[in-house]
């Protein structure tokens, strides 16, 4: 639910080549993706670490890099629809 107020969380540790093609063909078919590296997990806060730093993206946009401290403000977006 979009308004339920937690983070949907994927981590997926390292993946080969094909594995990562077979994932996305999932997606492209609309399924949901399944293989043992991947976890799905739902969170109000999180944080997030790497070595070397890496890229942090959240709904597709890159916010940042690592660390990272993630968290969820409940009605702290205001949207009008006409």
């Amino acid at each position: 639910r979009i308004d339920d107020g937690l983070l949907e969380v994927n981590a997926c540790e390292a993946i080969s080549r094909w594995d990562t093609i077979a994932l996305l063909w999932q997606v492209c078919r609309g399924h949901r993706m399944a293989h043992p590296k991947l976890r799905y997990f739902t969170a109000r806060t999180m944080a997030v670490e790497a070595e070397p730093p890496l890229a942090v993206a959240a709904d597709g946009e890159l916010i940042g890099h690592t660390p990272a401290q993630l968290e969820v403000v409940p009605k702290a977006l205001k949207i009008l629809i006409p």
